[in-house]
């Protein structure tokens, strides 16, 4: 074989190799990238989550607050009945949007959560009814068992609601402050 042929075969087999590392090469980069946007999608989705949950979560503890909050005001507004309606009128505007930011929550979960503002919101309905109702259809110790369930209730949802986060932070005893 002459020298100039195995010059030529030489350069034509190293250039084969070349092109194969660099296509192998070009494959595991790309590969690589995906891999990487895959991931950084991920953890860009968590965060979203997480940030939508505690959107909720302080959703839910916000017109739960807002409820409590005017129905105490109630019996202070005895004498002014235009008082007593408007103060009604923004606990169940509360009790609503409990219940429509527990459904929410539904959807973004986890189960545990969910469950827990879901009973929070019943509880918090039968409450309210029990407010309502002038004929004293609920007797004092059926008060004092669905205060008692609900405030257990409302601090359930507050520590599984930390757990989700990562962390555990003290209530602030709101729940106690419920009638």
């Amino acid at each position: 074989m002459d020298a100039g042929i195995a010059a030529v075969l030489g350069a034509l087999v190293a250039g084969l190799f070349g092109l194969g590392g660099a296509v192998v090469g070009a494959v595991l980069t790309a590969r690589s990238a995906r891999e990487q946007v895959q991931s950084q999608a991920s953890i860009d989705h968590g965060r979203w989550m997480q940030e939508r949950r505690v959107e909720l979560y302080a959703g839910a503890l916000l017109a739960y607050d807002q409820l409590f909050e005017n129905l105490h005001s109630i019996p202070t507004a005895a004498d002014d009945e235009e008082e007593r309606k408007r103060m009604w009128s923004q606990v169940l505007a509360a009790l609503d949007e409990l219940k429509r930011t527990a459904n929410k929550i539904r959807m973004t979960g986890p189960p545990e959560v969910s469950a827990l503002v879901q009973a929070l919101a019943r509880l918090t309905s039968r409450t309210v009814l029990a407010a309502a109702s002038s004929e004293g259809s609920f007797s004092s110790e059926q008060l004092d068992a669905i205060r008692l369930q609900r405030d257990e209730t409302y601090e359930r949802f507050i520590a599984e609601a930390n757990r989700v986060f990562g962390r555990l932070v003290p209530s602030d005893g709101a729940a106690g402050t419920a009638p």
